[in-house]
């Protein structure tokens, strides 16, 4: 059997992928992470303690997306919600202006708010 080199620790595979993932939480202190899997409906459950260290509540909506073959939730809230939507309506506008041929020039001298407020006007 082959060796897995982390810093500072030696494991012999096969190496549990849970203990990997709370060890890495541990070491790292930074996320909760656990395992969970999917049903033959499609369901899957966020563990409690992932749950508790997101502060996620019953009826939490989230959007999901596919990454590359990951999948991704990202809880909806109102305020965000309305700032993507803001965004989407920008860059649909700056699609149809490019379209058009229309260009801006930004000066490398500007900060990057007066870059951002030339590009949204």
């Amino acid at each position: 059997m082959g060796e897995l080199k982390t810093p500072g620790w030696v494991f012999q595979k096969p190496l549990n992928i849970k203990l990997l993932l709370i060890l890495k939480c541990v070491v790292t202190n930074k996320m909760e992470v656990a395992i969970t899997k999917m049903s033959e409906n499609g369901q899957v459950v966020i563990p409690v303690e992932v749950r508790k260290d997101a502060g996620l509540k019953a009826s939490t909506k989230f959007i999901v997306f596919n990454e590359g073959g990951n999948i991704l939730l990202k809880v909806i809230k109102k305020e965000s919600l309305l700032r993507d939507l803001k965004l989407m309506e920008s860059i649909e506008r700056s699609e149809e202006q490019i379209k058009q041929g229309k260009s801006v020039k930004a000066d490398t001298s500007q900060s990057n708010e007066e870059i951002d407020e030339l590009l949204m006007a």
